[in-house]
């Protein structure tokens, strides 16, 4: 188990598709001076390096069967992606969900992500927003477990970025 304090200074953003996660993300990690880790840009990598990933598997099931069921194959590979970057974090890194690690049903997992401070929720009221809380839904503990949510909608990155930073201050005086 890493040391707590580790769980305690990371941030984990969250949020549906077109709400500024890699933009607030980028912004948070450059403003605290933090580690930024992109969970979409690096699963590949991990994928080819780490597990038996077979990538053209993957596009083939979009192609004959549909995303759903491609996602459903792709599933495990990001949850063991997930444990791996939880499990070997430094301190001071923001974490970019992306947009495909909503659905959590690894108990232990879960109990890691229990133990972060900083769970911000971007939230929209864009075109994504019924698929993404259809998400939420079938995982609601993921909701439940955001510390920080912000409405995303018609504010700048700068502005989301000052409240993130706000509630933490304010969390921490309480």
């Amino acid at each position: 188990m890493q040391d707590l304090d580790i769980y305690k200074s990371n941030y984990l953003i969250i949020g549906a598709p077109n709400s500024k996660k890699s933009e607030v993300s980028r912004e948070l990690s450059r403003k605290l001076n933090y580690k930024l880790i992109n969970l979409d840009r690096t699963k590949y990598a991990f994928f080819n390096d780490f597990t038996d990933f077979d990538e053209e598997k993957y596009y083939s099931l979009i192609d004959r069967k549909g995303k759903l069921v491609a996602l459903n194959y792709i599933h495990k590979y990001e949850m063991n992606h997930l444990n791996y970057v939880i499990d070997n974090m430094d301190l001071n890194c923001v974490i970019d969900f992306g947009n495909t690690y909503l659905i959590i049903d690894d108990n232990a997992l879960l109990n890691k992500l229990k133990l972060f401070d900083n769970i911000v929720l971007l939230s929209s009221n864009n075109n994504f927003r019924d698929e993404f809380n259809n998400k939420l839904k079938r995982n609601k503990i993921l909701e439940v477990l955001c510390t920080i949510k912000v409405d995303v909608d018609n504010k700048s990155v700068s502005d989301i970025v000052k409240e993130v930073l706000n509630h933490k201050k304010f969390k921490d005086v309480l």
